[in-house]
Parts: structure tokens; C-alpha cells; sequence
């Protein structure tokens, strides 16, 4: 199976990926449950806050597609500094444990290949969410610790931690 990136960039007005697309991949992630998970604590409610997410001048997103053009993951940089910015990613359950790992590393070629001073990506992980910590370290990040009682946990009365990981450019992937 191939896939292809396709990031969500604005040309002359127009979005590369249009709101109906969006919306679609939102519900999705409702009805897989994806979307509690990836933004543990509610950071993104409701298909509106998707929408502003994606289109946001301050992320970096892109999709990957499988070959009936489908979208089965998503990722995205923000916090941009010099030489670094902070990472986010999901995958829909049809590519998992089966290509979650190439689909990582297409994305992490794609940004480290671009003309940028990118060296160093963060990632911040709600430590309850073990299944991605230990996708991110199968795909080369390291784990650096964890800030406790950091971010409200899946009720406004609990809190939990993040686990930070990190990925230094040079580990690229032959694909």
C-alpha cells in the first residue's frame, strides 16, 4: 500500500484540504473515539475548533493518504523556535499495527527534508497515553520525563502528567 502527503496549506484563498473534507475527518475521529485521546482535556472541541486548528497560521499541518485517497493519519508542528517546534500526531485505527510506523517516518522525512533550520521536534504526551509514548520511541524520539499534574485529566477535577519526548534531525528514515 502507498502513501502520500498532503499538507493543508492556503493558495490564493483556497485550502488545499476544504471544510467538508475536515468535518468528515472530524467525525471520524468521533465515532473512533480518536478525537478524546488526542485532545485529552478537550483542547479541541467540536468540529469548529477542528476547523481552526487545521487553518491556524501557527500550525504546520499535514495529512497522509493511502491509495483511494483516504486520510489515516495526521500531524503537526506548532510552537515553532529556532531550530525546533513541538509535534502532535494521530493515526485513524485502519492503519494500526500495520503501517503506523512508515506512515511516522514519511512524516518525520518530510519535515527534516524541507529548507528550514528544523533540527530538534518536542513532544507532549499525556502520560496516560502510553500507546503513543511508546510509538514515538519506536520511531526514534527519546524519552526525557515526565512533568506531573501538568494538564487536566478526561474530567475538569483531575489532572495528569506529560511525558516529554524528543527527536534530534540525522535519525531520518530510508524509505
Amino acid at each position: 500500500m502507498g502513501f502520500e502527503i498532503l499538507p493543508m496549506v492556503e493558495y490564493d484563498g483556497v485550502w488545499s484540504i476544504d471544510d467538508m473534507t475536515l468535518t468528515r475527518i472530524w467525525d471520524a475521529m468521533e465515532a473512533t473515539g480518536i478525537d478524546k485521546v488526542v485532545f485529552f482535556g478537550g483542547t479541541v472541541i467540536g468540529a469548529y475548533g477542528w476547523l481552526q486548528l487545521c487553518k491556524s497560521p501557527l500550525n504546520m499541518i499535514h495529512f497522509v493518504i493511502d491509495d483511494n485517497k483516504t486520510p489515516v493519519f495526521c500531524a503537526w508542528l506548532n510552537n515553532f523556535g529556532r531550530n525546533h517546534a513541538v509535534v502532535h500526531f494521530f493515526s485513524f485505527p485502519s492503519i494500526w499495527g500495520k503501517h503506523t510506523e512508515k506512515i511516522g517516518r514519511l512524516s518525520l522525512n518530510y519535515w527534516f527534508n524541507m529548507p528550514t533550520k528544523l533540527e530538534v521536534l518536542i513532544g507532549e504526551i499525556p502520560s496516560v497515553n502510553t500507546k503513543a509514548i511508546e510509538f514515538a520511541k519506536r520511531m526514534g524520539f527519546t524519552e526525557a520525563g515526565e512533568i506531573p499534574n501538568i494538564q487536566h485529566g478526561d474530567s475538569p477535577d483531575t489532572k495528569c502528567g506529560r511525558t516529554i519526548v524528543h527527536y534530534v534531525r540525522g535519525k531520518e528514515w530510508d524509505l
